[in-house]
């Protein structure tokens, strides 16, 4: 229907601008977590930071952002496709109960999870790379040399622990958000009745 069709586009619009705006932030993340010094002492965030835009420049916190873009988007749609058809498939009438939305998140999550492996670990290759890693030119390219060296296999690393993550988060993510919706209807009315900017904080 028209609800579910403009939550879906909102979402993979959502996904987009999200992952646009912290994948910087992500890349200096995942360069902390995967650091090595000759003396054993990890640089802080301050000094990762002015040493990749000196030696890199500033394009090198976007690197391997196709990937979390396409994950970002990807993963929204796939969320609330599968969270709006399962509810609906467990529950006919309009106010879905409450353990049913976080079943819906759970098994949204557990299908996600399948999506998001390939991309993470792309993104984070792409991230991590420096001279004592192997150089891939492109995202594409990193995808292509995955598969070709370690075969479709090789994408899923990690894919039991990205599930873990994904099931319990995304049902206290859906399950949450309604929770907390529910909260904030006004006596006497509806969750129409609720302010976007309630919907946002929740």
């Amino acid at each position: 229907d028209n609800a579910a069709r403009n939550e879906s586009v909102a979402g993979v619009v959502s996904g987009f601008v999200c992952r646009f705006v912290e994948h910087p932030f992500d890349t200096l993340k995942v360069q902390a977590q995967t650091q090595s010094s000759k003396d054993g002492r990890a640089l802080p965030t301050s000094a990762l930071f002015r040493k990749t835009i000196s030696e890199d420049g500033w394009l090198a916190l976007y690197r391997g952002l196709p990937s979390p873009l396409i994950c970002g988007m990807g993963e929204s749609l796939i969320l609330f496709g599968i969270y709006g058809n399962f509810t609906r498939l467990i529950h006919a009438g309009p106010d879905i109960p409450l353990y049913k939305q976080f079943l819906g998140g759970a098994v949204s999550g557990g299908f996600v999870s399948f999506f998001m492996t390939p991309v993470e670990l792309i993104k984070c290759r792409m991230q991590t790379m420096n001279e004592s890693a192997p150089r891939y030119q492109s995202t594409w390219h990193c995808f292509t040399q995955t598969i070709r060296s370690e075969g479709l296999r090789g994408l899923f690393r990690g894919q039991v622990s990205t599930m873990c993550r994904e099931i319990p988060g995304n049902a206290v993510w859906f399950g949450g958000y309604e929770g907390a919706i529910c909260l904030l209807v006004p006596r006497g009315g509806t969750k129409r009745d609720v302010h976007p900017a309630c919907h946002a904080a929740a």
